[in-house]
């Protein structure tokens, strides 16, 4: 090859691996170029490896390092790009926000329970202490009423409504002088 060439040879090789590079940069659109940049590079060196060895020369790596496309286009990808990151962005504080707002709901509707339960007991409570002091003011009568036949047993009454009450006054003017 040298023979042949003699130093023209880099030439040639830069020349070789420039068509072969810019033939398969023809074959993809560039939207491609942004998305699928590991894939268009891998076809690449295929290529640019079959090339060059056709040309009796070994390619031992390749990077694609740079692709120059239009600035408006490129600008045109950037925006489109920033604005996708946009848009995920306000779609996970959307996502955030619903599931703070869940929490939220979730949180008031406990403290709801929590009110009826505890007005609830309060009711229960307050039932449970009338039926209880009802229950004490009945034993209370059922007390006096007893101790009162009792006495107007005891003491033999004629009338028994006149001398219970006569009793009963004289019963508390000697509490009163006590």
């Amino acid at each position: 090859m040298y023979r042949m060439l003699q130093n023209d040879y880099e030439s040639i090789f830069t020349r070789i691996a420039r068509n072969s590079v810019l033939h398969i940069a023809g074959d993809y659109e560039a939207p491609g170029y942004w998305k699928d940049r590991n894939g268009i590079g891998k076809s690449m060196n295929e290529t640019l490896v079959h090339d060059l060895n056709e040309a009796h020369a070994d390619v031992s790596g390749f990077m694609l390092l740079k692709i120059d496309l239009p600035d408006t286009y490129e600008g045109a990808i950037v925006s489109t790009e920033v604005t996708n990151q946009e848009k995920t962005t306000e779609e996970v504080k959307r996502t955030v926000s619903m599931t703070s707002q869940d929490t939220e709901n979730i949180k008031a509707a406990a403290l709801a329970k929590i009110n009826v339960i505890n007005a609830n007991a309060s009711a229960n409570a307050t039932i449970v202490l009338n039926r209880g002091a009802g229950e004490v003011a009945k034993q209370n009568i059922e007390y006096s009423t007893r101790a009162l036949l009792d006495v107007k047993n005891k003491l033999s009454f004629s009338d028994p409504k006149e001398s219970l009450l006569e009793y009963f006054h004289l019963q508390r003017i000697n509490a009163l002088s006590d």
